[in-house]
């Protein structure tokens, strides 16, 4: 998918700039002079009811890429009384965003960028973890975001003029600033094991991403490159999809 947004008077060229990222679907919401822009490639719940921008209470949303462990959070979510009209992840972000506000994000497995408001006063941007899914801001005024260098440059920002959220960090925009904070830390303290229980682990948290990966209402593919790493992504895929 692709996201695309800020204080622009035409977001439009920012989405038609993605248009190859989502060619399912495409919208766009505005909250008084902030717009949040989306194409849809649609992965989870096709149906579309999950088409972005996505409303959830007072939280307008735009997101791109994949929550593993969104069934997990929708039951937590139902047990406070929060309700779902949506089988995909899309509508757990919004509420799980509505409900706990930046407090949700070390709440999610998956990689992600994510954007959402209550209002045009306040934009919040975030990144996975890890940096996996990539999401710039242009640090001209007004400020706007976007999925690819591409749809920045079609609103207008100047090369090099850009910044990147950084992995595992949320940023909190308004028209005057913005401000980068950790929701996430990398530990950099090396663990030592014996080389029998580091295979194990090894194995185990091959598995269990592989199988996370897996989730989707299309059809799943995977990349044969000749490497290791591809070989065993697709020793993996076999377990899950025996008839392959």
């Amino acid at each position: 998918c692709g996201i695309v947004g800020g204080w622009h008077p035409d977001i439009e060229r920012g989405v038609d700039a993605l248009s190859h990222r989502g060619p399912d679907a495409r919208g766009i919401i505005k909250l008084g002079a902030l717009s949040l822009g989306h194409t849809r490639l649609a992965i989870l719940d096709l149906d579309p009811r999950s088409d972005q921008p996505f409303t959830y209470g007072q939280t307008r949303l735009v997101f791109n890429g994949e929550i593993w462990n969104y069934k997990e959070l929708r039951q937590e979510l139902q047990g406070l009384g929060r309700e779902f009209v949506t089988a995909g992840d899309t509508e757990v972000v919004a509420a799980a965003l509505d409900t706990w506000g930046v407090e949700a994000l070390p709440k999610m497995n998956g990689m992600f960028a994510i954007a959402w408001a209550i209002d045009d006063s306040t934009l919040f941007l975030a990144r996975d973890r890890y940096g996996e899914i990539p999401l710039h801001v242009a640090k001209q005024r007004p400020f706007f975001f976007a999925s690819e260098l591409k749809a920045l440059k079609a609103l207008g920002c100047a090369a090099q003029s850009f910044d990147d959220i950084q992995p595992g960090h949320y940023a909190r925009v308004t028209t005057t600033g913005i401000q980068q904070i950790a929701y996430y830390d990398i530990s950099t303290r090396p663990q030592m094991i014996e080389n029998d229980a580091a295979r194990k682990e090894l194995f185990i948290l091959l598995q269990n991403g592989v199988t996370e990966r897996t989730i989707s209402d299309v059809p799943v593919c995977t990349l044969l490159s000749g490497g290791i790493d591809s070989a065993a992504v697709a020793y993996f895929l076999k377990q899950s999809f025996p008839a392959l």
